[in-house]
Parts: structure tokens; sequence; C-alpha cells
């Protein structure tokens, strides 16, 4: 986000609101303002988003559950009107931190990807081990470009229009990858955590837990 897109989103206070967009093969996130919209509507907005992008998504029906629950909190403030300046202006800060959408996608690439490809066992278990290296080098903050990894992934950017009538822009994981695309991407992975020294052993991330703090940052 440039510092102009910033400073315009930091002065409107009616209508703004956080998407936290999941699913679909990928995990991604947007801002959306409009001056003069109602608070209702943005909450409407994230729910809608939030819900339909998560049921699509190959997370499981816990972290499903998990995520909304954490993200009605942000959109049961927004219904009150309980969302402050102070508050609005964190939203850059927090979004550039942010690893819970990183996260996501790469699960959403393990699980969906690399464990429905025709990859024998043994890669499918090398692929994702090599995607939980990816995201053990985030969480000890020895991979620090996320424009190295979402320049790895194969991306689509896809336009979707709610029933409130908000566009957004996302970008997600392609929906259909061939073998050779994912062992591509892999090697790709693979190359990123040895260069970073990532340890080779298995990693698990509570992605709910990690979506909750986006959320408590901002609403704190």
């Amino acid at each position: 986000m440039s510092n102009e897109d910033s400073g315009c989103m930091i002065k409107i206070l009616i209508g703004l609101a956080i998407i936290l967009v999941l699913g679909g093969g990928g995990c991604f996130y947007a801002v959306y303002w409009g001056i003069g919209k109602a608070y209702e509507f943005a909450a409407i907005s994230v729910d809608e988003i939030v819900n339909t992008s998560l049921d699509e998504s190959a997370l499981t029906d816990d972290e499903k559950k998990g995520i909304k629950a954490s993200v009605k909190k942000l959109t049961d403030k927004l219904r009150n009107r309980e969302i402050e300046m102070e508050q609005f202006a964190k939203i850059p800060t927090v979004l550039e931190n942010d690893l819970a959408s990183q996260y996501i996608v790469l699960l959403n690439f393990s699980r969906k990807h690399i464990a429905q490809s025709g990859l024998s066992d043994a890669e499918k278990s090398d692929g994702m081990r090599t995607v939980q290296r990816v995201m053990r080098g985030y969480a000890d903050n020895k991979i620090s470009s996320i424009n190295d990894i979402d320049s790895t992934l194969p991306i689509e950017t896809v336009t979707t229009t709610t029933t409130e009538g908000t566009t957004y822009t996302t970008t997600k994981i392609k929906e259909k990858l061939t073998d050779d695309e994912i062992k591509e991407t892999l090697t790709s992975l693979k190359k990123i955590a040895d260069d970073a020294g990532v340890e080779d052993a298995s990693f698990e991330v509570d992605i709910v837990k990690e979506v909750d703090k986006i959320i408590e940052a901002i609403i704190k």
C-alpha cells in the first residue's frame, strides 16, 4: 500500500472496512473504503467476503469457525460504531507485518494443490515439509521478504462484487496447477528456505491464533 493510499484511508472514517479474504486456494487481504458508506454496510461486506472465501478454502472446519469468530469481533465493533480513528491509523502497520495471510496461502497450497496432485507420496511429503519450512522461516524471522514468496507462487488476480455492491480485487493461487507447476514452485520455495538456513523439520501454525492477533491489533 502506498503512503498516499494510507493517508487517504486514515482521513476517511465512515465506511472503512478491513477485509481478511481467505480461500479459494489462497489467502489474501484487502482494504476497502468509501465516503458516506454506513458502518453496517461495511460490516456486512466484511462478513460476506470472509465467510464466502473461508467456505471455499482448504482450511479445516475448526479453523474456519475460529477465524469467523475472530473476524466477528471486528464486525461487531463496526456495527456498534466502536472503531476509533486511532485504530484506523494502525491498519497499514498491522497489515504490513501480517503473517496470517501468508500462512493461509501456504496452507492452501499444501492442503489443496500438493495433496490433490499427481505427485508420488514421497514427493507430496517432501513438498509439504518444504511449505512448513517456509512458514517456520517467517515465524523465526529468517525469511523476511514476502515479495520473494509471492513472486514464486503461481498467482492470479480476481475481481469480485458482493451482493451489497462492494467491488474488491484479490489475488490467489491459480485454481488449477499442473504437477510440473507444483514441482517448480516447490523447488523455488525450497531454495528460499535453504538460502535462509531454515531448519528442515515439521512446523505447525495455529492459524486462528495468527488471525486473532491481527484483529486484536486493530481493535484494542
